[in-house]
Formats: structure tokens, C-alpha cells, sequence
């Protein structure tokens, strides 16, 4: 007698995982580097993945493919997993203690990176400010085109928000609409 055989249950853990082989799915996307490419950056440095099941699911994801397929792509693993999870806002008490133990030199304490309070408020505030601005944009009618042969100036935040392509920009493709091959047969 055979048994269906059913899947495991959906933990955080398993959650979190899924969430960060797409994440990773999502990166060599954005890169711009192919599959046969990572493949082949994978093998130089003696790493043996099989991406196609790792990403389809069938192969589980673990610490050392996250640490091949990162390094590969040229991202430095702790970027990755800011990605993936939030800061926590306060230092777990596990981390509380350890860091009481060994001193601060060992544990790294968590909050703003290592530039001024200043500096870190100022930042906050220019993002606060964009932010603003970019909702302003988002909301306000559309403007009317220029006159031909007229190059308008542009700010960062139309910059950023995908409205015009840096100037020297060859790729007519953006972030957000990655070029993808069609299927001729």
C-alpha cells in the first residue's frame, strides 16, 4: 500500500527560504547575467549547482548555494540578506548578552551606520523629501511635451523613478522591464 505523500508544513523557516530563492531568482534576473553565465562563474569557482531545480524548487536551497550564487553575481552575502529581512528596530537579548560578554569589538551593535547622527538625520530627511516629491509627481497631470529639439532638464527623483534614462545610457531597457528572448520556432 502506497501513501500520497504531502507537503511539509509552511514554517517560517520554509517561508523565509522561498522567499529568498526568489529573491535570488530575481537578482540574476536584474543582473543581467544568464543562467548558462552563472553556471558557468559557479564552476570556475568549483561550485557544482544544478539552477534549474535549485530554482524550480526541487533542489533545497541552502547556506553554501546562497554564498556561491551572491558571491558570483558579484554581491556581498550580508547585502543579500538585508534584502530578505528587516533590521530589527532593538538588538535581540541573545545579542544583548553577547555583546556584554565579549565587549563591543566582537558584536557589532545594531542602528545607524558608522557616518555622524547628523549626517544619518540629514539623509533621512532628503529621503522623506523625495518621497514627498515623487508622490507629487505621481499625482499631478502630465505635462505637455517639449519642443522639438528641446532636451528638458531633468531632476534626480524623474531620474530615479524610471521617466527618462540617464543620459549615455545605451540599453533602451530599464530595471523594470528586463529584456526577455521570444520563443521562434
Amino acid at each position: 500500500m502506497q501513501t500520497a505523500r504531502t507537503a511539509p508544513p509552511k514554517t517560517p523557516g520554509r517561508t523565509e527560504t522561498e522567499k529568498a530563492r526568489t529573491t535570488l531568482g530575481d537578482l540574476l534576473e536584474v543582473s543581467g547575467v544568464s543562467r548558462r553565465q552563472l553556471s558557468r562563474r559557479l564552476r570556475e569557482q568549483g561550485c557544482d549547482i544544478n539552477l534549474h531545480r535549485l530554482f524550480s524548487g526541487r533542489l533545497a536551497l541552502k547556506l553554501h548555494h546562497i554564498l556561491d550564487i551572491t558571491a558570483a553575481l558579484g554581491l556581498h552575502p550580508m547585502e543579500f540578506f538585508r534584502i530578505i529581512f528587516a533590521e530589527p528596530e532593538q538588538p535581540s537579548p541573545l545579542l544583548r548578552r553577547l555583546a556584554s560578554l565579549l565587549g563591543p569589538t566582537r558584536v557589532r551593535p545594531l542602528g545607524p551606520p558608522a557616518v555622524g547622527r547628523e549626517e544619518f538625520d540629514q539623509l533621512g530627511q532628503r529621503v522623506t523629501d523625495l518621497t514627498r516629491r515623487v508622490e507629487q509627481l505621481a499625482t499631478s497631470p502630465a505635462r505637455p511635451a517639449p519642443p522639438a529639439g528641446h532636451e528638458p532638464e531633468h531632476s534626480e527623483v524623474e531620474l530615479l523613478c524610471g521617466r527618462r534614462r540617464p543620459s549615455g545610457s545605451a540599453s533602451g531597457r530599464s530595471i523594470r522591464q528586463p529584456h526577455r528572448k521570444l520563443n521562434r520556432e
